[in-house]
């Protein structure tokens, strides 16, 4: 079982970077100041998911393109070599920032895999594989970041476009339901990310940004939009105005 609390050495690049998107992307104490400690509860786990996934896809890369015999040898000198040039703290100067860390409980397997198997992977300390991970998520855009930060609200997202299932959040505490049309990745000077829709509780045509999704989850149930309400989604998709909502009364369904 990993420790409660973790004590995590990083640099003032990194630090900075976690502290604009804690205010970003709305992870926030009640004085209004950064909470890290939210931020990185919602992170880790997935920056541990796409580091496996990475590492899934060199093995098959190896076995499937490549026919290697010695593709296990070869796989575990890839992983090191990656690890050592993408995400270590040489480029980032000096460790002279500290985070304290705690695990929420809810993500205690996750940082009990970190300890227990990952770093047996890689040869690395607990600390030392969470920096790398903060490190690789350092030197990725903004809007980069927030994809990963918001990684299951927008698969959510994602699926409801795909299948017409109703999208189902919240948003700035209230309540949503969605009929999910397409999403933007980078949108702007400032990199924000919007999920475009038709919302169905307040009867508008809009777009939220990604960062103020919370508790996303789908139903069976499937939206049936007219001919009409696809048009003008589609227009308003493509006139790129986000900060505006339209209303629309749509037929019953």
């Amino acid at each position: 079982m990993i420790s409660s609390i973790i004590k995590l050495s990083v640099s003032d690049f990194v630090l900075r970077i976690l502290q604009n998107d804690a205010e970003k992307f709305g992870f926030l104490k009640k004085e209004k100041e950064p909470n890290l400690n939210g931020l990185l509860n919602k992170l880790i786990p997935n920056l541990l998911y796409f580091r496996k996934t990475r590492r899934d896809e060199i093995h098959r890369i190896l076995t499937e393109d490549f026919a290697r015999n010695d593709k296990e040898a070869i796989y575990e000198c890839v992983n090191t070599v990656i690890d050592q040039v993408y995400f270590s703290d040489a480029e980032l100067q000096v460790l002279d920032e500290v985070i304290w860390f705690r695990p929420s409980t809810k993500q205690n397997a996750v940082f009990d895999e970190i300890e227990e198997s990952e770093t047996i992977i890689t040869g690395q300390t607990t600390t030392e594989y969470i920096r790398g991970l903060l490190n690789e998520y350092s030197r990725f855009p903004q809007y980069k970041r927030e994809t990963i930060a918001f990684d299951n609200e927008l698969y959510d997202f994602a699926k409801a476009c795909e299948t017409g299932r109703v999208f189902h959040a919240t948003v700035n505490g209230k309540s949503i339901r969605m009929f999910a049309f397409h999403y933007v990745y980078g949108f702007t000077y400032d990199q924000s990310n919007y999920l475009i829709g038709y919302d169905l509780t307040n009867k508008v045509i809009g777009a939220i940004p990604l960062c103020l999704i919370r508790d996303s989850y789908l139903v069976e149930r499937k939206y049936k939009p007219s001919e009409k309400l696809i048009e003008l989604l589609q227009e308003y998709y493509e006139n790129e105005e986000y900060d505006k909502v339209i209303p629309y009364e749509e037929e019953i369904q």
